[in-house]
């Protein structure tokens, strides 16, 4: 199922990931049967996976234990484990969830949770309740679960690999701390059988490569990192071009002209669904992300520039005429969506609604925060010294909140003092549709005076630094 590391040259620099890809390409070709080319905007190409570090680099989540998520709602919908070890003492339960949406819907329809739950945790989760219609009806292995103790003085864990529900037939296996190496990280994965709607509304058999270590000396937490991509090389207009998925695999891609190798990317290169690919002075949209990561399909300009051993489908399509450089889209390059809503800081004395494209002619700053990530409240005090640097003819800043506690929200204003406005996102009166579905915090945006990302995820000295270069004489 898996290329392995040596087959595509993996590179590593120090403790940041490097990856490569060598020799002979075998992702699968299908082309339209069909003598003449044909000219269409629709294409859908397959990518081969890999276990390995991907272009995000080393990632991981935490999960909490099993006995705490079953005090909250939502509690009954994680499987209840059979043979769970005897011979382990602390033992704690743990249970990753890897398609939400799938896993809390089947849980509805199994009378786990009521329909009020369902779509308050789906909506809460940046989900759209519409593509309920896309999930499968019939329960699948949407999740993984382990078990870790101490058996004879060391920290050993239990992964279910059958997913039946079961640890019985599952080995112990040793808690690896420190593995920062890709090698190791892939050595001492498990492979997970799981199982996944694909594109023909057809339930597929697969494995997800799973590696847990401890928490930060915490032994009711667990962390999960998922070290395998998709990547595939393809050619447009004569030029190559490498593409690659993220490692949690359906979450975005990167693509960038092929080279032998190259560390990982920034964030500000992955392209999420229904974002632009640029080749060359071309665009396509990334529509869709399928068959659980191993397909893309893309729209826009006339496919005729692909190599032909690169489509594995092509259909017709609609396609943007809107002008390149006019598009809009939360992209690096691209004019960004426009926010607005009613100011929530009280430090503010705005009335009417606050807008992001009232700041054209100006720098702007949008800051997506939310009330519970200590990480954007930490930030506060760079952002206040950056905001008093510059003068309001040159610079603004703006806040988008995933206020999810009110009182505890307005206790941050009253604390930090912030000088610039906040929105609601989720507010009734807001319109935020293109920022609603960010949940990785604090996420930010710096626009240019015509309203153009010009960089993302800039913090602290960073920040400071790339406005002085903007802003001359400041």
């Amino acid at each position: 199922m898996y290329k392995t590391l040596s087959a595509l040259a993996i590179f590593l620099a120090g403790a940041t990931a490097s990856f490569g890809q060598t020799g002979k390409d075998t992702s699968k070709v299908l082309l339209p049967k069909t003598k003449q080319p044909q000219k269409v905007n629709s294409i859908t190409l397959h990518m081969e996976r890999m276990a390995g570090i991907g272009p995000d680099g080393h990632t991981s989540s935490f999960q909490g234990t099993l006995e705490h998520l079953r005090k909250y709602e939502g509690g009954k919908l994680y499987p209840v484990m059979k043979n769970l070890p005897t011979d382990l003492t602390n033992m704690q339960e743990f249970c990753y969830v890897l398609d939400l949406a799938q896993f809390t819907y089947q849980g509805y329809r199994a009378g786990l949770c009521s329909k009020e739950y369902m779509e308050s945790h789906l909506s809460g989760n940046k989900f759209n309740l519409a593509d309920t219609v896309l999930l499968s009806k019939t329960p699948l292995k949407c999740y993984v679960s382990a078990v870790t103790g101490i058996r004879d003085g060391k920290p050993v864990y239990k992964m279910d690999v059958d997913n039946d529900g079961d640890f019985g037939n599952d080995e112990y296996r040793p808690v690896l701390k420190d593995a920062s190496s890709e090698e190791l990280k892939v050595s001492g994965s498990v492979p997970v059988k799981i199982t996944y709607l694909n594109n023909d509304n057809k339930i597929v058999d697969d494995k997800q490569l799973v590696f847990v270590s401890p928490g930060h000396g915490n032994s009711a937490e667990l962390y999960f990192a998922f070290p395998e991509f998709n990547y595939m090389r393809f050619t447009y207009k004569g030029k190559p071009y490498l593409a690659a998925t993220t490692s949690f695999r359906r979450s975005g891609i990167i693509v960038v002209p092929d080279r032998p190798y190259f560390d990982r990317m920034a964030n500000l290169k992955t392209i999420k669904q229904g974002q632009y690919i640029s080749l060359g002075d071309d665009e396509f949209v990334l529509s869709r992300i399928i068959n659980n990561g191993n397909d893309i399909v893309l729209t826009g300009a006339d496919i005729s520039g692909f190599g032909d051993k690169t489509i594995a489908k092509a259909d017709a399509a609609k396609v943007s005429t809107a002008k390149k450089g006019t598009k809009i889209s939360r992209q690096l390059g691209y004019i960004a969506p426009i926010a607005s809503g009613i100011n929530i800081n009280p430090a503010i004395s705005s009335t009417g609604i606050v807008s992001t494209a009232k700041f054209k002619g100006k720098y702007l700053f949008i800051d997506v925060w939310g009330t519970y990530c200590g990480p954007c409240i930490a930030e506060f005090p760079h952002l206040k010294e950056v905001y008093s640097a510059f003068s309001r003819k040159d610079l603004e800043i703006i806040g988008l909140v995933d206020d999810r506690a009110p009182a505890t929200t307005q206790q941050i204003f009253d604390k930090h003092q912030l000088p610039w406005a906040n929105i609601q996102i989720d507010a009734k009166t807001s319109q935020t549709v293109g920022y609603k579905d960010i949940n990785s915090y604090p996420t930010t945006f710096l626009l240019d005076r015509e309203g153009k990302i010009i960089d993302i995820d800039l913090r602290g000295e960073a920040l400071m630094n790339r406005l002085k270069l903007l802003i001359k004489g400041s």
